[in-house]
């Protein structure tokens, strides 16, 4: 992952990341959505006025491959901003720009949720594995915040696991797995 994944927050009123996690849905039986959910300690009035991106290693070299973020429609497509958030998916490695879905992210809310899918950030049956971690910015200040340390999930077995960071009121973060009970 980049250097500097130290969480830090310049003011106490700007971006403060609380949690993020990973779920896995089927769409059929050879397509999966993942989606990336990032909350933060206090509701933002606008999505727009802050920007999340999801660092992604799908190879497992460590380093990320994808950078998965919020942006408005309107301005990538080169016009005004439309207030539609989508889930933009940059290819890291080849420059490419794509958005799968629409980005989640509720007026008056603490959470956005990022969709996108498996095959576009290169995850596949034989190759499941992805490592994540993310930073935050608000986009009318330089204030910023990131988690410490990443988290990995399969996304082939997401019914047998979950993984999120989460940070304490200490200020500390760390990793926790959830696994789900068959139903």
């Amino acid at each position: 992952m980049p250097g500097g994944w130290r969480a830090r927050t310049t003011s106490s009123d700007g971006i403060d990341l609380r949690a993020a996690g990973v779920q896995a849905f089927d769409l059929d039986a050879d397509n999966k959505v993942v989606v990336f959910a990032v909350n933060t300690f206090k509701a933002w009035t606008t999505p727009e006025l802050q920007e999340f991106d999801v660092f992604v290693d799908a190879n497992g070299d460590g380093a990320p491959d994808f950078d998965i973020f919020d942006i408005d429609l309107g301005v990538v497509s080169g016009g005004d901003p439309n207030g539609q958030m989508i889930a933009a998916i940059l290819n890291l490695n080849t420059g490419d720009l794509v958005a799968d879905f629409f980005a989640v992210a509720p007026t008056n809310s603490s959470t956005i949720l990022l969709p996108v899918m498996a095959s576009t950030i290169g995850i596949t049956p034989a190759s499941p594995r992805l490592t994540y971690s993310v930073m935050a910015f608000d986009l009318s200040s330089d204030d910023s915040d990131a988690f410490e340390a990443a988290a990995s999930f399969n996304v082939v077995h997401a019914r047998d696991q979950q993984r999120r960071l989460r940070r304490r009121g200490s200020g500390r973060v760390r990793q926790r797995g959830c696994h789900a009970q068959p139903g």
